[in-house]
């Protein structure tokens, strides 16, 4: 797993996933347009020029002709088909498909509830920090009980605008958008940017070590430290 799910892990087990899916960079086939004619009489004949046309997938039924192709196809198959058929037409756009399991941020439905008092200590203990700044939300105290928990390394204030958990656990957001999860009753950890991160680098390191060899020494440094300090 990568940095997100290294800042959910230490919360126990449960059922977790990316808070916002990555899509992919093609379309599946290559296709990113549909077009389709419907209710219209036409033969095989009348779709010879489209038939021969190279990087699309063409099938025909008794009640329609439905083209798939790349988007730089489409004009080429407008002026291919037969003129009966052009007001028929009807273009739609694809959108691209998720990734499963990656993506932006992460958020887990707990098996078993942990106080915010307990998450708190929790965080603290994970990211080796003496202190951190702990927002409560609305109606909520320290033993209100904690269920699902969203993480964001770094700055998380877009990341997980609008998520739906108890608590929220990032580097940084802006002092509204941390008011804004408050009063929808969410409570907020800002542990200051790369104290979400440094962590992480011990992983990094250990599969950086697997990947490339003894023969390569990876140093992680010991003095590095986020310029915000609580004094």
């Amino acid at each position: 797993g990568g940095i997100n799910n290294w800042l959910v892990s230490p919360y126990g087990p449960g059922k977790s996933r990316p808070v916002t899916l990555s899509t992919s960079t093609i379309f599946p086939g290559g296709f990113s347009h549909t077009i389709t004619m419907a209710g219209v009489a036409v033969s095989t004949e009348q779709l010879q020029p489209l038939l021969a046309m190279p990087d699309i997938s063409v099938s025909i039924d008794t009640t329609a002709v439905t083209v798939s192709c790349p988007k730089c196809k489409l004009a080429d198959i407008i002026s291919a088909l037969p003129t009966s058929l052009v007001d028929s037409v009807r273009i739609t756009a694809h959108t691209l498909p998720p990734i499963p399991h990656t993506g932006a941020g992460q958020i887990i439905i707990l098996d078993t509830s942990l106080t915010l008092s307990q998450a708190l200590a929790i965080t603290k203990k994970h990211l080796a920090m003496e202190h951190i700044r702990l927002a409560i939300a609305n109606g909520i105290c320290m033993d209100t009980p904690v269920r699902s928990i969203a993480v964001c390394a770094g700055s998380g204030g877009s990341v997980l605008a609008g998520v739906k958990a108890d608590l929220i656990i990032t580097g940084e957001m802006s002092h509204h958008e941390v008011l804004d999860f408050v009063h929808a009753g969410v409570s907020v950890i800002l542990a200051d940017h790369s104290n979400t991160e440094r962590g992480y680098l011990r992983v990094a390191k250990e599969k950086l070590e697997h990947l490339l060899g003894p023969e390569v020494n990876i140093i992680v440094s010991q003095v590095d430290r986020d310029p915000l300090q609580i004094v």
